[in-house]
């Protein structure tokens, strides 16, 4: 048996003892029928029961995964949820508890008071310039992640930031976004020559598209 533990957020460890429920509930909208729980032996856990998950059909048994929610310092000093599963399956079974935790942050973010609008900076005497996909060189690609301090492109998905409210960029033009609460944001390196002056420059996964947003709109 493995073990794989899952760190709670800081801003999510106010719910310890509610996560593992709500987990139960992540799992049966995703995995209907096959999810189970039973009251737990032992001590160091926040709940009185576990969640067990049978992954596949076809290994009804090996492929069972349990799931468990402590505050126990002498394992980990920070709050976590856990999985235990045999190897071949608590990689999937450890990728549905960080699903769940994305999630859960997300909702959190996303129920943050909205900032205030900023002071509405001069408008850029044009659009950011656009290419297609043959023309566009890679010195000028907007839709290249901003590069870190030393330089380099981050890897992976740094430069996601999550929506905190609601902005309809029409009123300031077309190269602006429009933008719902909990949407994801991907920041990219801004057109030349053209002054933030409190806007940050970024590609809307969800519109498709690049443009213009209040920069404190969103954040990591």
């Amino acid at each position: 048996m493995s073990q794989v533990d899952v760190n709670i957020p800081a801003e999510l460890q106010p719910r310890v003892g509610t996560l593992l429920d709500a987990f139960r509930l992540f799992l049966i909208e995703h995995r209907s029928g096959s999810v189970r729980t039973a009251l737990k032996t032992g001590s160091g856990h926040v709940t009185p029961w576990w969640i067990y998950l049978q992954i596949s059909t076809e290994a009804p048994s090996r492929s069972v995964v349990q799931y468990g929610e402590t505050t126990f310092q002498g394992v980990n000093p920070v709050p976590h949820l856990w999985v235990r599963g045999k190897r071949g399956w608590i990689d999937d079974g450890a990728a549905l508890l960080r699903a769940f935790m994305q999630r859960m942050l997300r909702r959190h973010v996303a129920t943050l008071s909205p900032p205030s609008m900023p002071l509405r900076p001069p408008m850029p005497t044009r659009a950011p310039p656009r290419w297609s996909t043959p023309e566009r060189a890679p010195q000028f690609d907007n839709h290249l992640p901003v590069p870190n301090a030393s330089g380099a492109a981050p890897h992976g998905r740094t430069g996601e930031l999550i929506v905190l409210a609601d902005f309809d960029g029409a009123a300031y033009g077309s190269e602006y976004m429009q933008l719902l609460k909990g949407d994801i944001v991907e920041k990219r390196v801004s057109p030349a020559n053209v002054p933030p002056e409190g806007w940050s420059f970024g590609w809307h996964r969800e519109g498709d598209r690049d443009g213009w947003y209040p920069g404190h709109y969103a954040q990591e």
